[in-house]
């Protein structure tokens, strides 16, 4: 690992950044890619990336926040049928 470059202070992450198959198994093909794709340090426009990607995450996961709190208060407050707006209307418009 010191030869590529590579901190393995975290293996779990870095098993599963390697295990591009999900089968939760390495094998030596895997393993040497998954080794050399990671290698060197990360340069500032993959930073620069990654925060791109982070900021419209968040702002989605915000929206989807906001949708689902209308949704609830939508649904705790009673809502009057049709009959009850035309029946109010009616009773309204006769005290004129």
């Amino acid at each position: 690992f010191k030869a590529l470059n590579l901190d393995v202070t975290d293996t779990k992450t870095l098993f599963q950044l390697i295990d591009t198959d999900e089968s939760e198994e390495v094998d030596i093909q895997e393993f040497l890619e998954g080794c050399y794709a990671l290698q060197g340090q990360a340069r500032s426009i993959d930073t620069k990336i990654m925060r791109l990607q982070l900021q419209y995450l968040i702002e989605k996961v915000e929206r989807i926040h906001m949708q689902i709190d209308e949704n609830v208060v939508g649904a705790l407050i009673p809502r009057k049928s049709p009959l009850q707006v035309i029946g109010l209307a009616a009773v309204e418009g006769s005290c004129d």
